[in-house]
């Protein structure tokens, strides 16, 4: 599924794939999903 990432996502995603013990992926992981645009149509 295509996302618009703006260029903070971009690094975030790039820093996550280039993180490499479990405990570094968790943490870029979980920025990179908190700069993942959110659907208009999701109502969670």
């Amino acid at each position: 599924m295509p996302v618009n990432l703006t260029s903070e996502g971009s690094a975030a995603k790039r820093a996550y794939e280039e993180a490499t013990t479990l405990e570094e992926r968790i943490e870029k992981l979980e920025k990179f999903i908190s700069l993942i645009p959110k659907h208009k149509s999701n109502r969670m």
